[in-house]
């Protein structure tokens, strides 16, 4: 015999199932707000360099010379150079920074501000690439290298104005040269949000064509002969500017 419901029961049922829904629905309703409020937060930006030293200053110099040059590596893997990075001197001698304005020029104007200096050295004879290592991709590489140096050091050492990277020989009898920046010629980099650099590749047999003339066009206007002298009583480094042309800078194609 079936059993009557009566209306006050099919009536509770009946809200009961409502409540139901509604509670489920609020549920989501509350969930939906929960991710609205999260997603409407400001997302944290991602960090300016994949690296930040620890320190501020020379220190921090050091650190970053450690850091990039365990970036640049020859075909077997080994570091294509060693970097040294901290104030610019000669021994225990600080050491001024001076430019001589143009190639024919005999007057030199000395460089105001902090500097940092950064000594790239090769494993060969005074050091010069490694042996069996193409000096023109090599020459690339290092440009970049010498560029992300820069960069990090401006970005992280805020006491220094000007970096100065004496890059490693290529061949004999060539003249020493070195990248030479200001902060002022990189102030749109530094504001990025984040580090960009030229090419890609920082193995010397992975960097194509396209992207050693990336490196070129880009480090072209920094690149500098250096020599040590006098200037006054006080020891100098005296860099020259050199006139490149972007074709002549960048490696064939192998």
């Amino acid at each position: 015999m079936a059993t009557s419901v009566s209306p006050r029961r099919q009536h509770a049922k009946k809200f009961g199932l409502i409540y139901l829904v509604l509670i489920l629905a609020g549920g989501v309703a509350v969930g939906l707000g929960v991710k609205v409020a999260m997603d409407g937060r400001p997302a944290t930006p991602p960090p300016w360099s994949a690296f930040k030293p620890s320190a501020t200053d020379t220190k921090a110099v050091a650190q970053i010379a450690n850091y990039v040059q365990g970036q640049y590596l020859q075909a077997n893997g080994k570091a294509l150079t060693e970097v040294r990075g901290g104030p610019l001197v000669m021994g225990s001698q600080a050491v001024q920074l001076a430019v001589r304005p143009d190639a024919v020029s005999t007057t030199v104007s000395a460089v105001d501000g902090v500097t940092a200096e950064y000594n790239m050295c090769g494993n060969a004879d005074s050091c010069s690439v490694p042996k069996g290592v193409s000096a023109q991709r090599a020459g690339v590489l290092t440009r970049r290298e010498a560029y992300q140096l820069a960069l990090l050091t401006f970005k992280y050492v805020p006491s220094v104005s000007n970096v100065v990277v004496l890059m490693p020989p290529l061949v004999k009898k060539t003249k020493a040269r070195a990248i030479f920046i200001r902060r002022t010629d990189v102030q749109r980099d530094l504001g990025a949000k984040t580090l960009t650099l030229p090419g890609a590749a920082t193995r010397i047999n992975l960097v194509s064509q396209r992207e050693a003339e990336m490196i070129a066009k880009t480090t072209d206007p920094y690149i500098y002969s250096w020599i040590l002298a006098q200037v006054g009583n006080t020891p100098t480094l005296v860099v020259n500017p050199i006139s490149l042309n972007v074709k002549d800078s960048i490696p064939s194609s192998p």
